[in-house]
């Protein structure tokens, strides 16, 4: 399986134009706070063909007001193909929906500790174009459910 590495302006690459962490040479490439949520916290992942139905449940990993990160099995659904997710809280069901992304890494995750298991899949994305409303929802979100310390 491929492995794809994408800035949020569209760009191809491993790193943006202005990492966020102080080493230039860092390939982290995330320009605000993120934290993990409670767990039991979960994404819809949808597909770019609306009319196909296709989704795709994700575990989050960790998230802020410009992207999130996911942990899902390999089906049929590449991470280039997601185009919006909808974030659910444990008892709390569709906090958010709708909300527009773009794919910016996806590789084998390995944190279980199999490395021969290329079927889990860790999904980088970032938002785009979120309303205001929904930008102020997010931060809301992320503030009340966060269960860390922002890194």
């Amino acid at each position: 399986m491929r492995t794809l590495q994408r800035n949020c302006d569209g760009s191809n690459g491993n790193r943006s134009p202005k990492p966020c962490t102080g080493d230039p040479r860092s390939d982290e490439r995330r320009q605000t706070p993120r934290t993990p949520l409670y767990g039991g916290s979960f994404a819809v992942l949808h597909a770019n063909d609306e009319e196909s139905g296709e989704e795709v449940l994700a575990q989050i990993l960790d998230i802020s007001v410009r992207g999130i990160a996911f942990r899902f099995f390999v089906g049929s659904l590449d991470g280039h193909q997601v185009t919006k997710i909808d974030i659910t809280l444990p008892n709390r069901g569709i906090a958010l929906q709708g909300l527009p992304v773009q794919a910016v890494s996806e590789t084998a995750d390995h944190s279980s500790g199999n490395r021969h298991n290329d079927r889990v899949r860790r999904l980088g994305m970032c938002f785009r174009g979120l309303p205001t409303p929904t930008v102020r929802a997010l931060d809301a979100l992320i503030e009340r459910f966060a269960c860390g310390r922002l890194a």
